[in-house]
């Protein structure tokens, strides 16, 4: 977690660019996606103003919603999950 807040969170270079994009302190969310953290983890990131957000349920969300939506995704990323997701609720004979 300290890597994150010191040189992704902190560093420089990151809070010129955030300010070349008009965000100013406070109004922008830090947030890091993994696959789960430890206890610690969360204390140390809820103390430094960082969401979790643990990849496996943004993952099933998306595969969720991508079963009953019609959208033809072009973005190939989305589109394999889409398929995937279609392909699991499909029975064979």
């Amino acid at each position: 977690m300290g890597y994150f807040i010191k040189r992704k969170f902190g560093a420089t270079d990151i809070k010129t660019k955030l300010k070349e994009y008009g965000f100013k302190k406070g109004n922008y969310t830090k947030v890091i996606v993994t696959w789960g953290w430890t206890d610690g983890a969360k204390r140390m990131a809820d103390r430094n103003g960082i969401k979790l957000w643990d990849f496996r349920n943004i993952i099933q969300s998306i595969g969720e919603r991508s079963k009953h939506e019609k959208t033809y995704f072009t973005d190939d990323t989305l589109r394999t999950l889409q398929l995937f997701v279609r392909a699991g609720s499909i029975t064979t004979t």
